[in-house]
Parts: C-alpha cells; sequence; structure tokens
C-alpha cells in the first residue's frame, strides 16, 4: 500500500502524529496533542501560498516561435516548504479555486 507522503531531499516527510507512530514511519511524532497550526508547520504543511498562474504555449514555425495563451486553463502553483520555490501542482480549469492549508485550522481545532 502506497503511503502517498511527500518526502523531501532532507529525508523529512510531510506527516506529523502525536505519540504514536503511523504504519508507514514516516514524519515527525510528537510528544503532546498539537493544534491544527503547530502540525501543519511540524509537517511542512504550512505556508505553501498556493496560486493559480496563467498558461502558455509555444508554436514553433520556420518564421520563428510565437506565444499562445491558454485559455480556460491555469497551473496550480505552490511555494514548495522546503526549497522556497515555485513547483507546479497541475493544471486547474477556470472554477478551481485554491484554498490554503491554514484555512483548515479553526475546523480541525
Amino acid at each position: 500500500m502506497a503511503d502517498e507522503i511527500e518526502r523531501f531531499r532532507d529525508g523529512s516527510a510531510a506527516f506529523v502524529s502525536a505519540r504514536v507512530s503511523a504504519w508507514h514511519r514516516l514524519g515527525r511524532v510528537t510528544a503532546d496533542v498539537l493544534t491544527a497550526e503547530d502540525a501543519m508547520r511540524e509537517a511542512s504543511l504550512d505556508g505553501w501560498n498556493v496560486r493559480l498562474v496563467g498558461l502558455h504555449a509555444t508554436e514553433l514555425t520556420a518564421d520563428g516561435a510565437t506565444l499562445l495563451d491558454v485559455p480556460n486553463h491555469r497551473a496550480s502553483v505552490r511555494t514548495h516548504p522546503k526549497s522556497g520555490r515555485p513547483e507546479t501542482l497541475g493544471v486547474v480549469g477556470p472554477d478551481y479555486v485554491p484554498v490554503q492549508n491554514e484555512e483548515h485550522a479553526e475546523f480541525l481545532n
């Protein structure tokens, strides 16, 4: 069974657990129960700044290259939690609205 947990180059994983290690033995285990904000910070799930970026295609012809807009589609991009660099998550349609992980904290607490 695949755990689908993001692993980073530094050996850490985007997962946190309170008091008991999970079956996959990844991420951090803390001694105490955490707030949602603390858990997101410990698991590198905060500060992603998910946003939408317009897509473009390049058409190469004998006369050169032409930049074309890709209508009704956007790239979903985040700020990588370890490197701080932009990272593409996928392509979404015009109705997609990104929700930041932090927006769920009140509900989770």
